[in-house]
């Protein structure tokens, strides 16, 4: 079910790279008939439908919690930044020292306010002896790695402003959406095909940052 998202991620990165909707999208029509083709045999055979009822299940599911869409997008960054973790280890190679300081700043106040919050979901952040201030830390480095994750997004398309830089955004936002607000569960294998976008965007931005330093002093050319 999840690699029918293929189908409008792959037509918005052939609207963005043929600046329209050129013939080439007629090849998603494939797929499609496919799709209503197994949808209509379900249905005729043994009649259920397959994907209303997955979609149904799904929304009830995430209805029944209770659950608001602030704690969604807490508890949705937090996963994200937890199965990805790895990606803050190249933050000294992703990012100047000005933007890590001010980074840094800023997470340090988060982390002051996490402090002062109960908890997040089920997570306790606080128990009888006071402040957990391990489950802080970790609260803290997730939401930073999730946070660099969605900027590496922006600052590629913002610098690219290509089909393939629209292609790597709108996959990470989709797999995020999709986990964070729609899937009946959140967990890091929901979150795992968002892993190759990550990959990629972490190497150019590494290659975007070397070359950047490499312009500004010549003198590492050597």
């Amino acid at each position: 079910y999840f690699a029918i998202t293929l189908i409008p991620l792959l037509f918005a990165y052939l609207a963005a790279k043929e600046r329209g909707i050129g013939r080439r999208a007629l090849h998603l029509l494939i797929p499609l008939a496919m799709i209503a083709t197994y949808q209509g045999y379900m249905w005729v055979t043994y009649g259920q439908n397959p994907f209303g009822e997955v979609a149904a299940y799904a929304l009830e599911s995430r209805a029944s919690t209770g659950t608001g869409l602030a704690l969604k997008l807490k508890i949705g960054l937090l996963f994200l930044g937890g199965s990805f973790f790895s990606a803050l280890f190249y933050a000294l190679l992703l990012w100047s020292r000005r933007t890590l300081a001010i980074a840094s700043g800023a997470f340090g106040l988060t982390a002051l306010f996490v402090a002062n919050s109960d908890a997040i979901g089920l997570l306790t952040l606080r128990d009888a002896d006071g402040v957990r201030w391990s489950v802080v830390a970790q609260v803290v480095l997730s939401l930073a790695c999730a946070v660099q994750v969605f900027a590496l997004a922006a600052v590629d398309l913002e610098r690219r402003r290509d089909a393939s830089a629209v292609l790597l955004s709108l996959w990470l936002v989709g797999v995020f959406v999709f986990a964070a607000f729609i899937n009946w569960t959140l967990n890091a294998r929901v979150l795992l095909p968002a892993l190759p976008a990550v990959a990629i965007l972490i190497a150019r931005r590494i290659a975007d940052h070397t070359r950047d330093r490499t312009t500004q002093d010549p003198a590492t050319e050597d």
